[in-house]
């Protein structure tokens, strides 16, 4: 990991990561799958204005991961198994932008919006869903299977929104 970071005024600093992270996994009967590797680059500024009240903070990234870890189709004996394995290769890449202000001694908002772009860039051999047919993508086989190069990862929304007020009041004479 290598994360230099510079001070450009005492309310400003630039930040920059280059990550490299590693997850193994082992499977029940089966074996050892390969550790799904990720190679990560961020870039970012963390600010504060009026006299500490508001923070501004920017981030972009870029992530490649290798041997991604998902579930997939083995033929085992001559059953189809569905179980976690080595799939192929995900890049997601965005921006993050996040703002939290002190309205009162004891009101603070807080806010962050994120745009991630989730594509999919190897997974030749992806199961196909219940009734999928050749016109989606469905090649017919035992077992059958898809290419879903291209395809927007699953559960990742390209837009991510986030909006809090947070009102705390003392209690007793603490």
């Amino acid at each position: 990991r290598l994360a230099p970071e510079r001070l450009v005024r005492p309310e400003r600093r630039l930040l920059s990561r280059a990550t490299r992270a590693l997850v193994e996994q082992a499977r029940a009967d089966v074996g050892p799958i390969k550790p799904e590797t990720s190679d990560s680059l961020e870039a970012g500024i963390k600010s504060q204005f009026l006299d500490h009240r508001i923070q501004l903070n920017g981030t972009i990234f870029h992530v490649k991961y290798d041997d991604y870890q998902a579930q997939g189709i083995d033929l085992v004996g001559g059953t189809q198994n569905f179980r976690l394995t080595n799939v192929g290769k995900v890049l997601t890449k965005g921006v993050e932008v996040e703002a939290n202000a002190i309205l009162t001694k004891d009101l603070r908002l807080n806010g962050s919006i994120a745009y991630v772009d989730a594509k999919i860039t190897s997974f030749p051999k992806a199961a196909c869903w219940p009734g999928q047919t050749a016109a989606p993508g469905c090649v017919a086989g035992s077992p059958s299977f898809q290419d879903l190069k291209g395809e927007t990862l699953p559960n990742a929304p390209k837009w991510k929104m986030n909006l809090g007020l947070d009102f705390s009041q003392p209690v007793g004479d603490y």
